[in-house]
């Protein structure tokens, strides 16, 4: 028997998902009354004083953090989805998928996955930018993808509906926008929940995606994980450098 060939909506799956997550991140994290303010593929960063892409790494979700059934997996690749408006795919793409707008950051990614082609899938990504760097790119994600509520990608065959809505996102870090996408084809149908978390000059942008509207309570209790796995990795960062000899 010949080799069977993989359905050729497997490559879409991932590349919409990271498109969901991007979305989720922009609506989730804004909710109602804007980005909610805490009260408590890698990429090697240029700029002086940022993390190093193998200490981020370490950061990162590990299996354990992960429900029950899911696998480590390779996470997609770089996208060329273009969206009307424009900035909507453009914002997902560079947040999901493709390297930091700004060169002087370093990225860490961990991807899980049930079914590679029908999920349920899990992406963080975990990102140290120099000092206000975070800030700044967080603020221009939440603006950005504020305004897109419902938009097209105009490469997918046919083209796609993406909506965006936003929810209350959980208090974590300095701040954090979290939100729902739904991605309609008119045959395919993806939900993912979007979680992006500021803590000082990090960003963890965690999504989960499903042919089904993942969980809030389950997303959330991923996003909070996250977090604690990034402030174990600064503390232990931190720790290094005081016991460092000058």
């Amino acid at each position: 028997m010949g080799r069977r060939r993989r359905p050729r909506c497997r490559s879409l799956l991932l590349a919409v998902l990271a498109l969901l997550v991007s979305a989720a991140v922009g609506a989730c994290a804004q909710g109602p009354d804007g980005p909610a303010r805490a009260t408590g593929g890698d990429v090697a960063g240029l700029g002086a004083g940022v993390t190093p892409v193998p200490v981020l790494r370490s950061g990162l979700l590990q299996l354990a953090d992960v429900p029950a059934g899911f696998r480590r997996s390779e996470p997609s690749d770089p996208t060329d989805a273009v969206s009307e408006p424009p900035a909507c795919a453009r914002t997902l793409n560079e947040l999901e998928l493709d390297r930091p707008a700004d060169p002087r950051a370093s990225q860490a990614r961990a991807f899980f996955v049930q079914d590679d082609l029908t999920g349920p899938w899990i992406q963080q990504v975990l990102r140290a930018y120099p000092p206000g760097g975070a800030r700044q790119r967080f603020h221009e994600v939440v603006d950005t993808l504020t305004s897109c509520t419902r938009f097209t990608i105009t490469t997918a065959r046919p083209p796609a509906e993406e909506t965006v809505t936003a929810r209350t996102p959980p208090r974590l870090g300095s701040e954090s926008w979290a939100a729902t996408v739904v991605y309609d084809d008119g045959v395919l149908s993806i939900h993912s929940q979007f979680v992006i978390v500021r803590v000082d000059d990090y960003l963890v942008v965690l999504t989960v995606a499903a042919g089904q509207r993942p969980s809030d309570q389950a997303v959330d209790a991923l996003a909070r994980a996250a977090a604690a796995r990034l402030a174990t990795m600064v503390e232990a960062r931190s720790a290094s450098a005081t016991a460092r000899p000058a």
